[in-house]
């Protein structure tokens, strides 16, 4: 199967088929592209109504259609509807983002006669996701040679794991998030997020409350810190970090961290808040790209991260990579950062400067974009 080849002077319709619009780097890379490329029509079909980056994408003047299901229930109806849509709207290509709509995005856009589907992936530990989800990676391994025309992954991490799993080896190719670095300019720091002068170290993790942050084990590093380092506070940011989500309250005091955290819930501005901080942290247990990195380092802050997806290729030489579920050693990692920070300013200062130059020689949001249409048009 070959993908669809157009005269320049057309535009590319693509539409994009995911499950929601919620606050997830998935959804984040996706709106990026469709607001920043204008050389393609965009259209984004949602499984499920409403989320973030719904209004986000509307308020860009891109089309958004939803399928309107419930978490979990999708149906033989909805599926009928899928296609009607994708009949209705006629795409050049069909980009689906994420296992779920890998199976059932690309199987209708096959039914439906698209000659460019390109599957999304975008994580590169399966063995830590649920069993329907397992079950769904199979199933896409075994028609990834007759579905998709490209495998885009957002990470070599990612594309090792899946060709282990039997995913076609040669339909995988490697196209790693990119950003727009205008708006993590000093001259775009909003109002809400100002950098305060502080003897107390700011630090922060920006991710939603979910198994795959593993903020459990974030809270036992920060524990253990606050036995060799008293002058910091934590802010954890995304959907579920906020005082009424009780587990981790109750984690909270059972540490005695009730005066470190704080519980920030969701923010539409990412930038804005990384640049308040002395130092990110990531603790999760599986991530194919981890955005949180990347944005973060674009605005100077170095960053503490479990050695998940490409996180060590992100970071390079300029932050602290340690093992996933391993409290004592991020603990040690994190003391390491705050020790350089406290007594070493000029390293700190050129290691800033290193993290930032980093991302924006290696991860723009064009270059991306263009690595997407090649894998459109080109296989």
């Amino acid at each position: 199967m070959s993908g669809v080849v157009l005269d320049k002077a057309n535009k590319v319709k693509v539409l994009h088929i995911i499950t929601e619009l919620g606050d997830g780097g998935a959804e984040g890379v996706l709106y990026r592209m469709c607001k920043r490329d204008k050389d393609a029509e965009h259209v984004v079909l949602t499984f499920i109504n409403g989320g973030k980056y719904f209004s986000l994408l509307e308020d860009s003047g891109v089309k958004v259609l939803s399928l309107s299901i419930e978490r979990g229930k999708f149906s033989l109806s909805a599926f009928w509807n899928l296609i009607k849509i994708i009949r209705a709207n006629k795409p050049d290509v069909v980009q689906t983002w994420l296992y779920h709509p890998d199976l059932i995005g690309g199987v209708a856009a096959r039914l439906c006669g698209v000659k460019s589907v390109c599957w999304g992936v975008r994580t590169s530990n399966v063995s830590e996701e649920k069993l329907s989800t397992k079950v769904i990676t199979k199933v896409c391994a075994l028609l990834s040679n007759l579905v998709p025309t490209a495998i885009i992954c957002c990470a070599e991490a990612a594309v090792s794991a899946h060709r282990e799993l039997g995913y076609s080896s040669k339909k995988l190719t490697l196209v790693r998030n990119g950003y727009d670095f205008s708006v993590f300019s000093d001259d775009a720091l909003s109002a809400s997020y100002q950098k305060c002068v502080s003897q107390v170290l700011k630090l922060g993790m920006v991710g939603r409350y979910t198994h795959q942050k593993d903020h459990n084990n974030l809270l036992e590093s920060l524990h253990l810190l606050n036995k060799k380092h008293e002058n910091w506070v934590c802010h954890l940011v995304g959907f579920g970090l906020t005082p009424q989500n009780e587990v981790l309250v109750n984690k909270i005091n059972e540490l005695n961290l009730q005066d470190k955290i704080k519980l920030d819930g969701q923010t539409n501005d990412v930038p804005g808040f990384m640049k308040t901080l002395d130092i990110h942290l990531l603790s999760s247990v599986m991530e194919g790209f981890p955005n949180v990195l990347a944005e973060a380092m674009a605005s100077g802050v170095p960053c503490v991260s479990t050695d998940v997806g490409d996180a060590s290729h992100i970071v390079g030489q300029t932050g602290w990579i340690v093992p996933p579920k391993n409290p004592e050693k991020f603990s040690n990692a994190l003391s390491e950062a705050i020790s350089e920070l406290e007594t070493k300013p000029q390293e700190w200062s050129q290691r800033c400067q290193l993290a930032s130059n980093r991302v924006r020689d290696n991860f723009d949001v064009e270059s991306m974009i263009k690595e997407f249409k090649r894998a459109w048009l080109c296989n």
